[in-house]
């Protein structure tokens, strides 16, 4: 009994259903290992799209930058243009607030600035 045993195991299975399984394994090995080696291959297309893409994205953001600041720079312009011709029409509001007492500051001048 032990001999055939030992003969078995020596000689190995030439089953079918028990060598299906092991090819199962093997072609799945060998189809993992061709989708890793065409991913490699594909490496420096995928680094320059992304490249790409980034290039086109600081782009767009240094377009982005210079239509802000533009508007930023019209809005201040127009910001300290309002502020000089309303000048005048401050200080007369103030002075009428005030109307001589100047204890009335302190309430208004935050208000006027904030």
């Amino acid at each position: 009994m032990t001999l055939v045993i030992i003969l078995a195991g020596l000689g190995g299975c030439t089953d079918p259903r028990a060598e299906a399984p092991t090819q199962v394994r093997l072609d799945r090995i060998k189809a993992y290992g061709g989708m890793m080696r065409d991913r490699e291959n594909q490496g420096p297309e995928r680094l320059a799209a992304t490249v790409k893409l980034i290039e086109e994205q600081i782009e767009r953001d240094a377009a982005h930058l210079d239509r802000d600041l533009s508007f930023l720079q019209k809005w201040s312009r127009r910001d300290r243009r309002r502020w000089n011709q309303r000048q005048a029409r401050y200080r007369a509001d103030f002075l009428d607030q005030l109307d001589g007492n100047p204890q009335l500051a302190n309430d208004m001048i935050p208000r006027m600035f904030y």
